[in-house]
């Protein structure tokens, strides 16, 4: 999954990280485009740590802390940011990606597109 994303990242001319999680939140696949700055890395991992443990897309979490004036504060690893989205078979969720680098819009297309193809 890693390496479609990176496909289709470099088709629409993207400079990301891109990190695939487990059902459980742990990093199965990472990687850093050439050009994507480093502050990504984490980022990445982040939304797909978010994604994971919260069972949903990130974009979702963000507009509810956004909307919701939810006191999130800091929580290691939880990023509530567009940019991750779940893998599921079935109703089942069975991973997550997030990927960071670019504009919400792209780094949320990018991941939906990917989750749509995992299916």
């Amino acid at each position: 999954m890693a390496n479609y994303a990176i496909g289709l990242a470099e088709k629409r001319h993207l400079k990301v990280c891109v990190a695939i999680e487990d059902t459980d939140g742990n990093l199965v696949a990472f990687i850093r485009m050439q050009g994507a700055y480093a502050g990504c890395v984490d980022a990445s991992i982040a939304k797909a740590t978010s994604a994971a443990r919260f069972g949903r897309n990130t974009i979702e979490f963000f507009e509810a802390v956004r909307t919701q004036s939810l006191p999130i504060g800091f929580v290691p690893g939880i990023l509530p940011a567009a940019g991750g989205a779940v893998f599921k078979q079935g109703d089942a969720i069975v991973g997550s990606i997030g990927t960071s680098g670019d504009t919400n819009e792209a780094e949320q297309a990018l991941v939906i597109d990917t989750a749509k193809h995992f299916r």
